[in-house]
């Protein structure tokens, strides 16, 4: 909960010697300056002492500056509409009626005249797949003839090695926050003995049911081969190919953060806007979070050993 600071020197001067409260952090982005304002004496409410909402908001100048991240592409901006389908939502109407009754109000995020204190909808960064059950697997020879250079001489054979893989995901399941945002994220997708490497992609998934999205990944590369051939001999590369596919799951928690603001008709306690912080009220991510899921295949091409043969020209 945060303490707006008054414009009286006098006022100001008093509030001067309580305790700041901290920066917001903020995953990714880049650095930005915000303000810092003093928690109020006595209990800590976080009160306005503001003109009526939708009266002009005196501008706030030489405060204290700190630093924040700001949001990177994995948040989008929580709604007064979302905020109530929070778990946790009758806890803050709690906190509120408690502290300031139950007057007139209204309940606002996100408030233009407060863009300090933003309130966000967060997904995590990276995301684990789950497989479901064994892959099924299946491995053929691939045959690459070589350019022959000369006689007894060599040929250069050129193969491809390496790892790759390739995903189709649909979500079975929105969150009922952020619906129809789009969120940027990273899959994790883990080893699988003896047929598939761990590797990671990102993505852009959009939280509505049957949103497709696809990844891929690549490491592939192409080598050249020199075999020597003796006279009258054609050489060629066998190649060993390894094609696996599995079923897999993932889940999305959307965590919602930041400042709930109540703006009241009338003034409490001689304010009439005053702001709870989600994580003060509802510490457990999970009271202010939703859930999306989603399921797919990945299909992985190995290409990991060859033999060079030569065989007499008839």
């Amino acid at each position: 909960m945060v303490c707006g600071i008054p414009a009286v020197l006098s006022i100001f001067m008093l509030l001067a010697t309580l305790v700041c409260i901290p920066a917001l952090p903020f995953p990714g982005g880049e650095d930005e300056v915000i303000d810092i304002f003093s928690r109020s004496a006595g209990g800590g409410l976080g009160a306005r002492n503001l003109k009526k909402f939708g009266e002009n908001l005196p501008s706030r100048s030489g405060s204290t500056q700190t630093q924040r991240r700001a949001s990177a592409s994995n948040c989008t901006l929580l709604t007064e509409h979302e905020a109530k389908k929070l778990p946790g939502w009758q806890k803050i109407i709690e906190h509120a009626d408690k502290l300031w009754g139950t007057g007139k109000r209204n309940i606002k995020t996100n408030d233009e005249h407060e863009p300090d204190y933003p309130a966000k909808i967060c997904i995590a960064d990276k995301i684990q797949i789950s497989y479901q059950g064994a892959p099924s697997c299946m491995t053929e020879n691939v045959t690459t003839d070589g350019l022959l250079s000369g006689t007894n001489g060599t040929a250069s054979v050129s193969v491809t090695q390496g790892f790759s893989a390739s995903s189709s995901f649909s979500l079975s399941e929105s969150a009922t926050i952020g619906v129809s945002q789009s969120y940027m994220t990273m899959l994790n997708f883990p080893e699988v003995a003896s047929t598939m490497q761990d590797f990671a992609t990102s993505v852009s998934i959009t939280n509505y049911v049957s949103d497709y999205f696809t990844s891929s990944y690549d490491e592939m590369e192409t080598v050249t081969l020199l075999v020597a051939v003796s006279d009258g001999h054609r050489c060629s590369v066998i190649e060993s190919v390894t094609t696996c596919t599995i079923e897999g799951t993932g889940e999305l928690q959307f965590i919602a953060s930041g400042y709930i603001w109540f703006e009241y008709v009338d003034p409490v306690a001689g304010h009439y806007k005053y702001s709870v912080m989600l994580e003060d009220v509802l510490p457990d991510p999970a009271s202010r979070s939703s859930y999306a899921r989603f399921r797919g295949n990945t299909t992985a091409i190995s290409r990991s050993s060859y033999q060079a043969t030569c065989k007499e020209v008839s």
